[in-house]
Formats: structure tokens, sequence, C-alpha cells
């Protein structure tokens, strides 16, 4: 993933370690049905 505004330059390593899990959780649970909702 690209950091277009440079914002992960700014955060903690916490901070990334968070998003890293958000990232993964999405990529896992969300991406794989967002398209059958997204029609609906």
């Amino acid at each position: 993933m690209f950091d277009y505004y440079g914002v992960e330059a700014d955060l903690s390593e916490e901070e990334r370690m968070i998003q890293e899990s958000a990232r993964e959780f999405v990529d896992e649970k969300v991406r794989p049905d967002i398209g059958e909702h997204w029609i609906e």
C-alpha cells in the first residue's frame, strides 16, 4: 500500500502494528465478501 500523504512516517511502532492488524483483518474478513454486499 502506498502512503501518498506520508502519514506512516509519523506513526509510532504501536500505531503501525495496529494499522497492519486492521489491514490484515480487512483483507481476510471483509474483502472476500464486500463485492456481493456492495451490489445489494
